[in-house]
């Protein structure tokens, strides 16, 4: 069976916007684009990769127990364990500790 070219571009497309679809955009809290897909469990805490609003790439943490938030400055250096500043913190403890 022949298939026309018509065919093969339609399912050439629809296998690329499938593909497309599928890769992790992340999701926006505030200036970071959060990857929760992509959490570990780590030393009883969640360690999630992260871009700040520059594209440079960071992770996050979230302690649930004790709702607290840590990040890595430059380097990947973890800063202190602080309960969240800003609300698109407090978001990323809700959502990450669900």
């Amino acid at each position: 069976m022949k298939l026309s070219s018509w065919c093969v571009f339609f399912f050439t497309a629809l296998c690329f916007s499938v593909a497309v679809e599928a890769a992790p955009k992340g999701k926006r809290y505030g200036p970071l684009r959060i990857f929760m897909g992509q959490a570990k469990l780590m030393n009883g805490s969640i360690v999630i990769p992260a871009k700040n609003s520059g594209g440079q790439d960071l992770f996050v943490g979230v302690f649930c127990d004790k709702k607290l938030f840590n990040f890595t400055g430059s380097g990947f250096q973890w800063g202190d364990w602080e309960r969240p500043l800003y609300s698109h913190e407090e978001k990323i403890v809700r959502d990450a500790c669900r």
